[in-house]
């Protein structure tokens, strides 16, 4: 990624006021996506802590 492209992205995130981002991420973090997480269909980077669901589902398909 280039250095333009990064810059763009970090004013992007910036648009959205702070109060706002922060709701966002911790609805978004305490949503059950294990429906979603077995339609991906292309590689994808799950990023989840030691006893968050999608660990679960990922330990259970392996």
């Amino acid at each position: 990624m280039s250095t333009e492209q990064f810059e763009w992205i970090v004013e992007c995130n910036q648009r959205l006021p702070r109060a706002i981002a922060a709701s966002l991420l911790y609805n978004h973090s305490h949503l059950d996506w294990r429906d979603q997480v077995v339609r991906i269909r292309k590689p994808t980077l799950i990023v989840a802590g030691r006893k968050t669901i999608a660990v679960l589902v990922l330990s259970a398909i392996r």
